[in-house]
């Protein structure tokens, strides 16, 4: 009996997109834009890599947000911002994914690199993350 085996690849977190995420961060701390949380988190189901950010600007609205940090990225990067990062989500300070990434031992309130994968945290599988702030 012939049988198939699919597999799937994992997507890899490259170290371009590592410091992309630094440089964008960076950045937006530059300008004074609020971020209290930002890290690669990523999505088995759709198996991409997403940069996600916690900021208090989100309460104003999230389109608002976005242009923001397009705009910054297009700063950096010009026409080739979405070859750095191609997908970005931002979520509020006071979400329950925020609020368990700080709970990680080693996890920096200002700059650094926490790698966190394959453990849960609060009851919450962590499939895969690069924590870089969570505050």
């Amino acid at each position: 009996m012939d049988q198939e085996v699919l597999v799937i690849l994992k997507e890899q977190l490259t170290p371009e997109m590592i410091e992309a995420g630094e440089q964008l961060l960076s950045k937006l701390d530059e300008i004074g834009y609020p971020i209290t949380a930002a890290f690669w988190l990523f999505d088995r189901e759709i198996n991409e890599w997403q940069f996600t950010f916690a900021t208090p600007e989100r309460n104003f609205g999230p389109t608002e947000v976005y242009e923001k940090v397009d705009s910054v990225m297009r700063d950096l990067w010009g026409d080739e911002a979405d070859d750095h990062i191609k997908n970005i989500r931002a979520i509020r300070p006071d979400s329950e994914l925020a609020q368990r990434l700080k709970k990680i031992p080693g996890v920096s309130r200002t700059l650094g690199r926490t790698k966190f994968d394959n453990q849960y945290i609060d009851g919450r599988f962590i499939d895969d993350a690069l924590i870089y702030r969570a505050a």
